[in-house]
């Protein structure tokens, strides 16, 4: 399992990630500390999240665009990997 953590073998040339997860029963806490390894790491990213208060969004909401925070993210998504293709 140690082998497979990605936030204990990551450096500072790991590639430019856009981050998101939902936030009923989903892996938030580990998105937070992958979010925070890459901040001290100074690595490129994205770390899109919605609090709870603004809607109830399980794991994989991202997969149904009917969802609108599903569609927001995907805009986001896409303007990071536009900024990563113009930089």
């Amino acid at each position: 399992m140690d082998q497979s953590n990605v936030i204990s073998h990551m450096i500072s040339d790991f590639p430019p990630s856009f981050i998101t997860d939902g936030n009923d029963a989903t892996f938030t806490d580990q998105a937070v500390d992958l979010e925070k390894r890459m901040t001290e790491l100074d690595i490129t990213h994205v770390f899109n999240y919605y609090d709870r208060s603004a809607a109830k969004l399980g794991h994989g909401y991202e997969s149904s665009l009917s969802n609108e925070y599903a569609f927001k993210n995907f805009d986001k998504m896409l303007d990071f990997i536009k900024q990563r293709i113009n930089h």
